[in-house]
């Protein structure tokens, strides 16, 4: 599901807000969500998962065409840790 669709389904689930209204809704938390990624070490959602940075140090890679050696420089990578009740609901819908 994209943001459009989640905002869809939100706005038309609750009769009371507009498009707009869940559009601006799902942007604040998820703008929230970035920034907290920033400052802190994990967020939790219950019953979804956790939401953290990976780190990963410099080192050296080699290019799989050319076999040339450069460095891979440091980055942060997101990740997404699903909670136990959402991959128990996914295997369960799966089957």
């Amino acid at each position: 599901m994209i943001c459009a669709e989640l905002i869809e389904k939100l706005a038309s689930s609750q009769s009371k807000y507009s498009q707009l209204d869940a559009g601006l809704s799902v942007h604040k938390i998820l703008e929230g969500m970035s920034e907290t990624r920033l400052n802190g070490p994990q967020d939790e959602v219950k019953g979804f998962g956790s939401l953290g940075l990976n780190f990963n140090p410099s080192r050296i890679g080699c290019h799989s065409k050319s076999e040339t050696k450069g460095d891979v420089t440091v980055k942060h990578a997101p990740f997404i840790g699903a909670a136990k009740e959402l991959r128990v609901w996914l295997d369960a819908s799966r089957k």
